[in-house]
């Protein structure tokens, strides 16, 4: 794959624990070819694509010169962003107004093409302190207001209290007030601007002392391992910014079963790695915009982070580019089908549809959700009485479920996601195998269900033109 990586300056990077440099190091590993640009250096114009100014570099094994580049500044090289296999937004906070504009640039690209991750729209959507409030059954007690009245009654319920500005990072901004609510009114005006900007205020958890940790999930699954950040000489602040000491440890219980109920749900969105911040069994924060912590828990543990993460960023991008061509025997182009069926739970649903096969989330209600099915849009409806496992017809030998949808892949991506499924231990009602050896239909297919016992078939054709062969 040929990779863009939109970040910060190269020539910033403290390689010794950058989580961007981590993943170009594992890329390159692996034969990737790797690019490079900073959000300035976007641009479109009426008439023509999204196209970034790149350099393409080639990773050094010196860790004072860790890089070159075949294009010095300022003569990078335009291309369009379409025109690579994937794009990763690795720029670090703050969200600002720049970083606005730059993701919809990205998502203009996504309309010709580009394969961008984590999705422009979702990155918009989940502003990290604030995408907590869909998940009040994880976090602990919260407000976000600008009026200092509710903050002085926050206070006087919960008697200790954290409160932190919406766009800060790193641990910028952040005052902890004890129950004697000293210099209260001070800290409000600062970070309120006098009634002028929004707030959140928590409730302090002592656990702190053990650690502000960081569950990093990739591809709707947790790494087993987290960073606890512990704060140092009385500061209340772990972030490593803040002089916080990171310590790798293996997850709690608490902490998997939270990012095992989120992560789905947040792969569906497109959000391929996400940061999720806990202290003691309490979400505090989730981090979409570039996640980091894949050096020190790979040095510490030995968990190899980067290569998950790009074993996720293969499967994510061979499940988007899954794109068949029209067979010459029906030449008239291939409009999307609609296809709605019964599943007993959604949240099943949500994981298998959304991570374990890749299709990005549509619309959704409590009782239904859409997903994008190689283009095609399905809809699992929330009806566990319609559910059931379809009758069997003798097929080539084996019992094919009668009740079945599916798609056709290219060869490679069936092969692809054959492999993938295999390695994560699924369960097929027929295995991968090649069908009709030697006759006009021969094809790859395999059988499996979903979590409900709806069958899905997924074929592929050496020659695409065979597909209604006789």
């Amino acid at each position: 794959m040929h990779i863009l990586f939109v970040a910060d300056p190269l020539e910033s990077f403290k390689i010794y624990k950058d989580t961007t440099f981590s993943m170009m190091r594992e890329a390159q590993k692996r034969g990737h070819r790797i690019s490079a640009c900073e959000p300035k250096d976007i641009m479109w114009q009426r008439g023509g694509q999204v196209t970034a100014y790149v350099r393409d570099i080639t990773l050094t094994s010196d860790p004072d010169v860790w890089f070159t580049a075949a294009q010095r500044k300022p003569d990078e090289r335009p291309q369009a962003i379409k025109d690579f296999d994937c794009v990763i937004m690795r720029k670090d906070p703050p969200f600002d107004s720049e970083f606005f504009y730059a993701t919809h640039l990205l998502e203009q690209a996504e309309r010709e093409g580009a394969k961008v991750f984590n999705k422009p729209r979702a990155l918009r959507d989940h502003p990290e302190k604030l995408a907590i409030l869909e998940f009040p059954q994880f976090i602990g007690p919260t407000l976000v207001t600008r009026d200092a009245d509710d903050v002085r009654r926050f206070h006087a319920e919960h008697r200790d209290i954290i409160l932190k500005p919406l766009d800060g990072m790193g641990g910028m901004g952040i005052f902890r007030v004890k129950d004697d609510g000293l210099n209260l009114g001070g800290i409000i005006e600062t970070l309120n601007k006098d009634g002028a900007q929004t707030l959140m205020v928590q409730k302090f958890l002592p656990a702190i002392s053990e650690g502000d940790k960081r569950v990093l999930v990739i591809g709707g699954k947790p790494v087993p391992y987290c960073l606890a950040r512990i704060p140092q000489g009385g500061e209340v602040r772990g972030n490593l910014a803040a002089g916080g000491k990171g310590v790798a440890q293996p997850l709690t219980d608490s902490d998997r079963a939270t990012a095992e109920a989120l992560g789905p749900t947040l792969a569906a969105r497109g959000l391929l790695l996400v940061g999720l911040d806990i202290i003691g069994d309490s979400l505090t924060e989730i981090n979409v915009t570039s996640p980091t912590c894949f050096q020190e828990i790979f040095d510490q543990t030995g968990f190899d982070v980067p290569a998950m993460f790009i074993d996720a960023l293969e499967a994510a991008v061979a499940a988007r580019s899954a794109v068949m061509p029209v067979p010459a025997s029906n030449p008239t182009p291939l409009s999307p089908f609609h296809l709605a069926f019964p599943v007993h739970d959604l949240a099943a649903a949500r994981q298998f549809y959304g991570v374990t096969l890749g299709c990005p989330e549509g619309r959704s209600s409590p009782e239904w959700i859409d997903f994008n099915f190689y283009g095609h849009q399905i809809v699992a409806h929330l009806a566990p009485g319609e559910c059931g496992t379809a009758a069997r017809s003798a097929v080539d030998g084996h019992g094919v479920p009668v009740r079945h949808f599916g798609i056709v892949l290219p060869m490679a991506a069936w092969e692809a996601m054959a492999a993938r499924l295999q390695a994560q231990g699924t369960e097929f009602v027929i295995e991968p195998y090649i069908r009709f050896k030697g006759e006009p239909g021969e094809q790859a297919t395999m059988f499996f269900l979903d979590p409900s016992g709806n069958a899905i078939e997924v074929k592929a054709f050496s020659d695409i033109g065979r597909l209604f062969a006789k």
